[in-house]
């Protein structure tokens, strides 16, 4: 007996039994029996074989309930709202497919999304979607609860407060014949995870505003100094002459020292665009013995 899996490879040919996790649908078994003549190949004598097939079963594996599309996952209170399912999940989810990804863990990558899984049949009867009528697999369950640490990495215990059932994914089932979650890739209490493809509630954002500002915060602390303004004017004592004026020219180098407005440590500075100014020395009127103003000349 022999099993071929998504891939196309044969898989525990030979045994009576095999364990497979196919997805939810509808199968037909195939039977494939062959055999070895030992006589003289030459000779001229015919063979009849009968083959006779047993009935085969389906059931599920020891210790492994009924097969399910969906599995579920226990979260905290990620709304902060007080109401029904149905008026805190209805304005978020809708019409919507809301999907849950993982950020950390086993089922964490951009290729496995899980959604909320719902139907007319399937889900709670106390979250009805108020337009289709589809009840959305969300209930209120406190049953679980993790130790976890906070931002200021205090322990403490957080408990659920809703139980989602979400489908599993065929991202996997191609290239392992698994879907996902299996149980070697599942995720563990304490992952993270995200919601996609709902209406972004308005008090995400003023959450959203709120850590960004106090990131801002520390971030400013850490380097804000309080720089009084000042002005810096070249000493005429050090520029009196043409070759020391000269040297102020782009990208001259100049240091400022001055512990009570700088500090300790030199504050460089780099010329950018020098403006030089010159002035005309005009010379002074000379009075004759005459008393008459003049050019200098008599």
């Amino acid at each position: 007996m022999e099993y071929t899996d998504a891939r196309g490879e044969v898989q525990n040919e030979g045994k009576s039994k095999f364990e497979v996790q196919l997805p939810m649908g509808k199968y037909h078994v195939r039977t494939a029996v062959s055999f070895k003549c030992t006589k003289n190949p030459g000779s001229n004598q015919h063979y009849y074989m009968a083959v006779t097939t047993g009935r085969f079963s389906v059931a599920p594996a020891e210790g492994i309930g009924p097969y399910r599309q969906v599995f579920d996952i226990w979260i905290k209170d990620i709304w902060g709202e007080t109401g029904s399912i149905v008026d805190v999940w209805w304005p978020k989810i809708g019409q919507r497919e809301a999907t849950v990804m993982f950020s950390d863990g086993l089922l964490a990558g951009e290729d496995y999304e899980f959604v909320i899984a719902k139907g007319p049949t399937l889900g709670n009867p106390e979250a009805k979607d108020p337009e289709t009528g589809d009840y959305w697999c969300i209930w209120e369950d406190d049953s679980k609860q993790i130790e976890t640490v906070d931002e200021e990495g205090n322990t403490i215990t957080v408990k659920s407060k809703y139980r989602l059932s979400l489908i599993k994914s065929d991202a996997e089932l191609r290239a392992s014949g698994l879907m996902l979650p299996n149980t070697k890739q599942n995720a563990k209490p304490g992952d993270h995870f995200f919601l996609i493809n709902i209406e972004m509630p308005h008090q995400y954002v003023l959450w959203a505003e709120d850590k960004l500002q106090d990131y801002l915060e520390v971030e400013l602390d850490r380097v804000d100094d309080e720089n009084p303004t000042f002005s810096a004017k070249p000493s005429a004592i050090f520029c009196e002459s043409f070759e020391e004026r000269e040297k102020l020219r782009p990208g001259t180098k100049i240091r400022l020292h001055n512990n009570q407005l700088i500090g300790e440590t030199d504050l460089v500075l780099y010329i950018n665009n020098p403006d030089h100014r010159l002035q005309r020395r005009q010379t002074p009127s000379r009075v004759d013995d005459h008393g008459v103003g003049g050019d200098g000349s008599e």
